[in-house]
């Protein structure tokens, strides 16, 4: 088997035969052919209402969505905090209904989204753009969150590069986000902190997606 490389988390249009892409869209976009993800950013909540949480349920009859995010906690952004959390619970609620996994945003906020973890447990959570410590990974883990990485692993002094070879590649993803980079060169990065083959972290990658995946939704034959 040759697996597909990951992209858990981008805003580019990189699908191909080679590449498994889960693509963030906005709300209000609607028909993707591709995998995708969509919810309310906490940036964004202050412009929305609450009532807007009904327009995510219209994407349940899209079988290419399959993920709620990116959402959560920022608190380097100046937006109410209490709003934030008001949004971040109530995707919550929806996606357990709809028992999607989610995308999660979280800046300066880990003991918040540990302490909501507590109460919102059904279906996998993936850490988008994971940088923090090695006991911070380990607390998010234990609770069934997965872990995403991004372009910071090529910054040998963030967060994400100290960490990443410490973390068990049964709980990781890659992503590009908006870095501009490509997916491959992710990887390649990837196996050269962990001293592995690309080959073998495709392979993990992989099965984690289908881990992650397949309990919630029948997945296509594209896996």
């Amino acid at each position: 088997m040759n697996p597909k490389l990951i992209d858990i988390h981008t805003h580019s249009d990189n699908q191909s035969n080679e590449i498994i892409s889960v693509k963030n869209t906005p709300p209000d976009f609607f028909g993707s052919s591709f995998y995708y993800s969509t919810g309310i950013h906490p940036w964004d909540v202050e412009k929305s209402d609450i009532k807007d949480l009904q327009i995510l349920l219209k994407h349940s009859e899209n079988a290419n969505f399959i993920a709620m995010g990116e959402i959560g906690l920022d608190k380097i952004k100046a937006v109410d905090f209490q709003k934030q959390l008001k949004f971040f619970t109530g995707q919550l609620e929806l996606a357990e209904k709809l028992n999607k996994p989610l995308i999660i945003h979280c800046v300066r906020t880990y003991s918040e989204i540990l302490s909501v973890r507590k109460d919102y447990n059904k279906t996998p959570w993936i850490i988008h753009g994971f940088n923090a410590n090695q006991d911070i990974a380990e607390k998010l883990i234990s609770k069934n969150c997965y872990l995403s990485f991004g372009s910071l692993l090529f910054n040998e002094k963030s967060g994400a590069f100290k960490v990443f070879n410490q973390v068990n590649t049964d709980s990781i993803f890659l992503e590009t986000d908006d870095s501009g980079k490509k997916i491959e060169e992710m990887y390649q990065m990837a196996a050269r902190i962990t001293n592995n083959a690309t080959s073998h972290l495709k392979e993990k990658i992989y099965n984690n997606f289908v881990s992650c995946f397949k309990p919630c939704r029948d997945v296509k034959n594209t896996l």
